[in-house]
């Protein structure tokens, strides 16, 4: 209930006169792009993914669009780059599998020679 009327509350505050190309105004877009940001940054740190860096930048990537500012050649500019780098991170998703993780007795293999 607190979500929504927190959602009623921001569409009350944006922009009236002229309604934009963006649902949400700019600090929100902006707050989404820097919580994004960090969230994919530190996923890569984690578990060292491609897809991962390549989202951390994507993603307030689409911040440009608010410097457009009517401008259709950029408005497809930065579209065609944000495709790209979804396609990107789609295609090192699946190229950067991990590899089948060792069977039980590969890994006592190891175990025993490591104790010698």
């Amino acid at each position: 209930m607190i979500f929504t009327d927190f959602l009623t509350t921001a569409a009350l505050i944006t922009e009236t006169e002229s309604p934009t190309l963006f649902a949400f105004p700019f600090p929100f877009h902006l707050v989404f792009a820097v919580i994004s940001f960090i969230f994919f940054i530190v996923s890569f740190f984690r578990f060292r993914k491609p897809y991962q860096l390549l989202l951390a930048v994507g993603i307030p990537l689409s911040l440009l669009l608010w410097l457009a500012d009517g401008n259709r050649n950029m408005y497809y500019g930065i579209g065609i780059l944000e495709l790209i780098i979804l396609l990107l991170a789609l295609i090192t998703n699946i190229i950067c599998k991990p590899k089948n993780k060792e069977t039980a007795s590969e890994a006592a293999e190891k175990a025993e020679k490591t104790e010698e």
